[in-house]
Formats: C-alpha cells, sequence, structure tokens
C-alpha cells in the first residue's frame, strides 16, 4: 500500500524528498514547512496548469492561504495591482537589514516570490496589502 501512495507527492512520504527536487521545491522563502505543507506544496505544483488569466493567480494564492485580488492599473496595461485581503504580519526593518531592505517586511514575501516566478515577464504587479494601505512594488 506505501508504493502506491508514494506515486503522488501528496500523499508521499518516503520519496517526499525525490518529488521536491523533480518539482524544484521548495520555492522562494518555503523551509521550515511541515511534511503535510510539503506535501500540499508538491502536490499542488504538480497537478498546476499555469495560464496568462487572472483567475489562475488568485487560485494559486489561495491554493497557499492567501486570499487576493487582481487589478488592472489605471496607469499602464503592464501593471496590475494585487490586494493581500489576508491577513498578514509584518516586522519594521532594523540595523541588520542591509540599505535595500523595504522599511516594513510583510510575511507575503513568500506569496511575493511565488507570484513574481509564475508572472509573464512583461509584466509588473504592485502589492498592496489591505489591513495597512501601504504598496511595495517588486
Amino acid at each position: 500500500n506505501q508504493m502506491l501512495a508514494e506515486r503522488f507527492p501528496d500523499s508521499s512520504r518516503l520519496l517526499l524528498e525525490d518529488w521536491e527536487r523533480y518539482l524544484g521545491l521548495p520555492e522562494c522563502d518555503m523551509t521550515g514547512a511541515t511534511i503535510q505543507e510539503r506535501q500540499r506544496y508538491a502536490g499542488n505544483k504538480y497537478r498546476m496548469k499555469p495560464s496568462l488569466n487572472r483567475e489562475f493567480y488568485i487560485r494559486f494564492a489561495a491554493e497557499f492561504g492567501y486570499e487576493i485580488d487582481i487589478q488592472p492599473s489605471p496607469d499602464s496595461q503592464w501593471v496590475s495591482i494585487v490586494t493581500i485581503n489576508s491577513e498578514t504580519g509584518y516586522r519594521n526593518m532594523n540595523v541588520l537589514d542591509d540599505i535595500l531592505t523595504p522599511l516594513r517586511i510583510y510575511e507575503g514575501g513568500a506569496l511575493e516570490c511565488i507570484l513574481n516566478r509564475y508572472k509573464p515577464a512583461w509584466q509588473t504587479f504592485i502589492y498592496v496589502y489591505a489591513n495597512s494601505h501601504e504598496e511595495e512594488t517588486i
């Protein structure tokens, strides 16, 4: 029975590291995830069918536990505004951070990294955290 479970990444335990290596995981800052989270990430990526449709990005973010909305920017057809409606923690910059670190660092950094990885090269996302109404351009 265990061999049958190992055939798919979302039920694999013994071969999970092999599945992650095959799928290019972990992506961005996803280290420290539990076995169940790692299985879910691997299963999601295995079944993923990327698209340029905004609904793909909304569903993709939901698979990682974020509720987002994407709207075109009124200023440019190449810019989209991604509003993160989920509760997101943050920390302020400190003296140990380098000069390029934003003044406020949101825990949604992994989400931003993933969305930026799968967006088209010509597209720019502006991230807005709904609970703070501050913007961060990536």
